[in-house]
């Protein structure tokens, strides 16, 4: 069953965040379109000190291992809230691109990086829960003048949390993680990063 909720990523813009009920973590995908290039999106996704400025809740994020063949194992830790205490996660992520499901109105073939937790690569945190399963997609496709971004996302989330309480938690998550990079990525200037391209 696909849950509908819509916000404005921008005054003219639509970004549409659907849940997918599964008998694991639900499925939870986002897509719009954002004014900006494939590349400059990828260097705000890839650099940590670009995450910590969009993703909300984000307090510590470090490439622990970054290998030639393009993947990276990333430390990432969220602040608690009034229900949960702080989180964190270790996570393989990987960049292709996606020949197989290149868009018909795109002639450039899709920058695909995927994310895999790997919880037991690193000792556990006093005080943080593990999240125990994540993965994740983000396909980025080229546009004229900006890239039409699909994301998605399985968590459990691990600790005492219910799972049907961290679903409904992610699609809200997801939309204010999209908004939020998105108006990043709107005012963005050399100076807010080093790595920018």
């Amino acid at each position: 069953m696909l849950i509908p909720l819509r916000a404005s990523a921008q005054s003219d813009e639509t970004l549409t965040v659907t849940r997918q009920r599964q008998s694991g973590p639900d499925l939870i995908e986002a897509e719009f379109t954002i004014p900006a290039s494939t590349a400059l999106l990828v260097s705000v996704l890839e650099t940590p000190c670009h995450v910590l400025n969009w993703m909300p809740d984000l307090t510590d994020i470090r490439i622990l291992d970054d290998a030639p063949d393009g993947t990276q194992r990333v430390y990432m830790r969220s602040r608690g809230t009034l229900f949960s205490q702080p989180r964190d996660s270790i996570s393989l992520f990987t960049k292709t691109d996606d020949a197989v499901n290149t868009h018909a109105e795109s002639s450039k073939t899709p920058i695909v990086i995927t994310m895999r937790a790997q919880p037991d690569a690193l000792a556990e945190q006093p005080d943080t829960v593990r999240i125990p399963f994540a993965r994740a997609r983000w396909s980025l496709s080229e546009r004229e003048a900006s890239t039409l971004l699909t994301y998605q996302q399985e968590v459990a989330a691990g600790g005492n949390v219910p799972q049907w309480l961290a679903d409904q938690y992610s699609v809200r998550f997801v939309r204010n993680a999209m908004e939020s990079l998105t108006k990043y990525v709107a005012t963005l200037s050399s100076s807010d990063c080093p790595a920018i391209q």
